[in-house]
């Protein structure tokens, strides 16, 4: 058994909980908060440091070989993208570790260790907000800011937004970042981040992509129909995989 510990320079403490995850798995005194394709735990270290831990999901074969020699596990992703999107300003849950456990030449099991953003909600069913206004203009700016920095969320969905409201706003924070680019510039490909922002109301993601044109510089309409068409391609897709899945023989 292989085993790999990245530790953030700036927190060797949190090598003695690196070590029980590789060792042991997670914690038993670890709370889930989380779990659907990966579990994500909340602990409290004995400095009182509130981390979460997410473990990911064991690849498959293909994968657990891919991930072991010819492309970075996601573990490893979310840590060097978080660490990426702060150096360039962006909100992020500190890094603070991953971890990879290998076997026979392939990757089983993968932690990815960051602090909590404590007192921070997340933009699901954002029109029931209060301050629902407000908050969208703000978040399209916080897009407009990113495009301009060449940063490409591939899963800009709500849950991986999360947000503080604060003296003069809001401040964002991205989560769940194995799946970015850095340096992308196209504005074909940066509108694409629109097509999970709310898969719930095409009425809301027109919404918020006209804040978006408003503020970037483009046709606000022209943003909020490319942003519904975005959605309608992403349901559509996502209905037809899931009656060919209904189609498919079931492996006993």
């Amino acid at each position: 058994m292989g085993v790999n510990i990245v530790i953030n320079p700036s927190h060797p403490e949190i090598l003695a909980l690196a070590q029980t995850l590789a060792t042991e798995g997670v914690p038993q005194d670890a709370r889930l908060i989380y779990r659907a394709r990966n579990s994500v735990y909340a602990l409290s270290l004995p400095d009182g440091t509130a981390v979460n831990i997410k473990a990911f999901r064991p690849p498959s074969a293909p994968n657990a070989y891919i991930y072991r020699h010819l492309r970075k596990s996601k573990a490893e992703r979310s840590y060097i993208n978080s660490m990426h999107l702060i150096r360039l300003g962006f909100g992020s849950p500190e890094p603070l570790a991953y971890i990879e456990i290998s076997h026979c030449g392939r990757l089983r099991e993968s932690y990815y260790l960051s602090r909590q953003i404590e007192d921070a909600d997340d933009l699901r069913r954002w029109e029931r907000k209060a301050d629902a206004e407000p908050l969208l203009r703000a978040l399209a700016e916080e897009i407009k800011k990113m495009h301009r920095a060449g940063v490409l969320h591939k899963d800009f969905s709500p849950g991986n937004i999360l947000y503080r409201r604060t003296p003069a706003g809001y401040s964002f924070y991205l989560i769940d970042v194995n799946r970015m680019r850095f340096g992308v510039h196209s504005r074909q490909a940066q509108l694409g981040m629109f097509a999970v922002v709310n898969i719930d109301s095409e009425e809301e993601t027109r919404r918020l992509a006209r804040y978006y044109g408003e503020c970037a510089g483009i046709d606000p309409e022209l943003c909020a129909e490319h942003a519904a068409g975005l959605l309608r391609s992403y349901i559509h897709r996502k209905h037809r995989n899931k009656t060919l899945k209904k189609l498919l023989p079931k492996h006993k």
